[in-house]
C-alpha cells in the first residue's frame, strides 16, 4: 500500500463513524496525531495530507495546529464543498458553496499536472544519495501553514544552486506556488558581495525607502 493511501485510509477510519458533535468538538486530526497512530513520521504524514487536500479528498481546517478531515465526512455531516476552511464551526454557519466549485478545482489541479514530471525526479541521485535531501525539501515545502525555511550546505560546485532551482520548480509543479513568475519569483544573489555591507544585504532582501542612501526626497 502506498503511503498516501495509508494516510487517507487511516484518516477515514478514524472519522467515518464519528458523530457531528464529535467532529465539531475536535475538528479533525492533526498531522502529528495521525502520524503517531499510523507509525509514520510527522513530516511524511503532513506531506501526504497536503497532497490529499490538493486532490480534493481531504479538507484542511486552518486552526493551530492545522487539522484535517476526509472530504466525504465533511460532505455527509455538513454539506461543505471547500478544500480549506478557517474553522469548521464558523463554516457550518455560512451558506455552502456550489458543489461544482470543488469539482472544477479538482479538475484544474489534475489538468495542470498532466504530462508533467516531478522536477526533483530528474536529478541524478533522486532515488539514491539525494533521497533524504529531496524528502526533507518536500516536507519543508509542505509544512503547514506556509512551509519552512531551508538552508542548503555543500562544497563549492556540488550543485546547491541547481538543487534550489529544482526545489522552486517542484513548488510550482505541486501548486504550492503560482506559476506566475511575478507572483513568486526565484531570486538569487552572491552573499560574498555583501559580506562587509549588511545594510545593503537587508535592502536587497527586503527593499528600501526612496532616498534612504542619498537623503534625497
Amino acid at each position: 500500500m502506498k503511503r498516501i493511501d495509508k494516510v487517507y485510509q487511516g484518516l477515514v477510519a478514524k472519522w467515518q463513524a464519528a458523530t457531528k458533535e464529535e467532529i465539531l468538538a475536535k475538528q479533525g486530526s492533526a498531522a502529528k496525531e495521525l502520524a503517531t497512530e499510523l507509525g509514520l513520521t510527522r513530516a511524511n504524514t503532513s506531506l501526504e495530507l497536503n497532497k490529499l487536500v490538493r486532490q480534493a479528498q481531504v479538507v484542511k481546517i486552518k486552526t493551530f495546529p492545522v487539522r484535517y478531515l476526509p472530504m466525504i465526512v465533511i460532505e455527509q455531516h455538513f454539506g461543505l464543498r471547500q478544500l480549506e476552511v478557517a474553522s469548521l464551526k464558523d463554516s457550518t454557519k455560512k451558506p455552502t458553496e456550489p458543489a461544482v466549485k470543488l469539482e472544477q478545482l479538482a479538475q484544474a489541479a489534475a489538468s495542470t499536472q498532466v504530462n508533467q514530471v516531478d522536477p526533483l525526479e530528474l536529478m541524478i541521485g533522486y532515488r539514491g544519495s539525494l533521497h533524504n535531501a529531496v524528502s526533507q525539501a518536500k516536507a519543508a515545502l509542505m509544512y503547514p501553514p506556509h512551509g519552512l525555511h531551508m538552508i542548503l550546505l555543500g562544497q563549492t560546485g556540488v550543485g546547491e544552486t541547481y538543487f534550489a532551482n529544482k526545489i522552486y520548480a517542484y513548488a510550482k509543479f505541486a501548486q504550492i506556488l503560482n506559476d506566475d513568475a511575478d507572483d513568486a519569483p526565484f531570486v538569487s544573489f552572491n552573499c560574498a558581495d555583501y559580506y562587509n555591507n549588511p545594510q545593503l544585504l537587508m535592502a536587497t532582501l527586503f527593499g528600501h525607502a526612496k532616498g534612504a542612501y542619498t537623503g534625497a526626497e
